[in-house]
């Protein structure tokens, strides 16, 4: 357990999520960039998917495998701040950029930079903090997704609105406007290199008993019945989750005729009202659940809140009204909020120390690859091949979102028992992984 004082554990913890708050800043600012990039690259649509998408997501997910491994075996502190440095430099080259190949290649680096983050902070928190005060610190940190995408939506929003205006040549070292943003989001990333300095790394003594990924998917394949509804389950509700990420600022476009930046300003305010204190609560609730002696208490609360989330997509694209369908997708944030931290805390209660970041990294990919690679397409093939109208958007997130959030819902459900079994036998026991 955590060999460091409470006061240096909770500044790990804010540190770590300020770093986490400008990855999504760095990562999502150019989905709010399509009309300038594209015009300034002479690229089209496609190409353009490939900068937002394929380059960032593909090497973030992958890269996330062997940078664990080395954050399971050495300085977890040294790694974050090597990957801070990259993706603030390589953001800061996307506005630098002026090909479609050098701003794909500045993308691909940001995804590299970022994939040494969120698995090693998550062994970070999970060796810093007792199982029953677990959630609460997770929920800290994950409410960095909410407040990263807020603030993205918001600050593009403002962005697009100032690009419009501008005449070629304003912005300042010969700079269009959108590079300017990008360079500006960069360089204040580097400067989260001093605070990470503070961060703490406890001593660990069973490092060495791991032998990298073999070792981490050896493990899962053994407790497998335990880590199925977290590697299947959380995957589809992930699906929805970035869907809606992706297409709901072109719902209120097309559907009830608001500007970007008006959509960026709107859902930019009601994420960052809805979302950030969601997951602190539902990580303090499963604390409390697990000091009472529900060693399920993390993935059980999860369940219960993707089986409330099943309607919500509906509810949002069939609103009678822009305000009515804003309020909906406040709610949805808001409970999509309170599921961020569970996933994340449910596996380090059933991982052993030495593979917290390897398996976390294993998981992070099954969510990425299912939430990123299939949710934003399979709402886009909905829209094409089944629906039709200004609307289509919507009625596709509603069918893509019942769907996924109900194989969800079903796959946790089934799991809970056996997850729960695992937690009681692995009960003190948890250092040791076996073979």
């Amino acid at each position: 357990m955590a060999e460091v004082s409470t006061r240096a554990a909770w500044t790990t913890v804010g540190v770590l999520t300020l770093a986490y708050v400008f990855s999504y800043l760095d990562r999502q600012i150019l989905v709010l960039l399509v009309g300038p990039v594209r015009a300034d690259l002479q690229i089209g649509d496609t190409a353009f998917s490939l900068l937002a998408g394929a380059a960032f997501a593909l090497f973030y997910a992958v890269m996330a495998l062997p940078l664990a491994v080395i954050a399971d075996r050495g300085s977890r502190k040294r790694l974050i701040l090597a990957g801070v440095a990259v993706w603030g430099s390589m953001t800061i080259l996307c506005g630098l950029s002026t090909s479609f190949a050098m701003l794909f290649f500045a993308r691909m680096g940001v995804g590299i930079g970022e994939a040494a983050l969120t698995p090693t902070a998550y062994s970070l928190i999970a060796d810093l903090f007792a199982p029953e005060k677990r959630g609460r610190a997770m929920g800290v940190f994950t409410t960095a997704t909410f407040l990263g995408s807020g603030l993205s939506l918001l600050g593009g929003g403002a962005v697009v609105t100032l690009v419009s205006g501008m005449p070629p040549g304003a912005a300042p070292f010969g700079l269009h406007p959108w590079q300017l943003a990008f360079v500006a989001v960069g360089a204040l990333t580097l400067l989260l290199l001093l605070p990470l300095r503070a961060i703490a790394d406890p001593p660990r003594h069973h490092a060495a008993q791991t032998s990298g990924l073999g070792a981490a998917a050896a493990h899962i394949w053994r407790e497998r019945a335990a880590y199925a509804p977290m590697f299947l389950g959380i995957p589809f509700a992930s699906m929805i989750v970035y869907g809606v990420q992706a297409w709901l600022p072109t719902l209120f476009i097309r559907g009830y005729g608001w500007s970007a930046g008006e959509a960026g300003a709107m859902l930019g305010a009601v994420t960052l009202v809805a979302g950030i204190g969601g997951g602190i609560a539902s990580g303090a609730l499963a604390d409390r659940w697990r000091a009472r002696g529900k060693g399920d208490a993390a993935l059980r609360l999860n369940a219960m809140l993707v089986v409330i989330s099943v309607p919500l997509p509906a509810l949002i694209a069939f609103a009678p009204s822009a305000t009515a369908a804003l309020v909906m997708a406040g709610l949805f944030v808001l409970v999509s909020s309170l599921t961020v931290p569970l996933a994340p805390t449910a596996l380090q209660a059933i991982t052993p120390p030495p593979l917290r970041a390897q398996v976390s990294a294993l998981f992070l990919l099954a969510v990425n690859l299912v939430g990123i690679g299939v949710g934003p397409t399979a709402v886009a093939l909905a829209s094409d091949l089944v629906f039709s109208g200004d609307k289509a958007i919507g009625s596709a997130l509603a069918l893509v979102g019942t769907l996924s959030y109900l194989a969800s819902a079903l796959l946790l459900l089934r799991g809970l028992g056996a997850y729960g079994r695992t937690v009681v036998a692995l009960e003190g026991g948890s250092d040791v992984i076996r073979v």
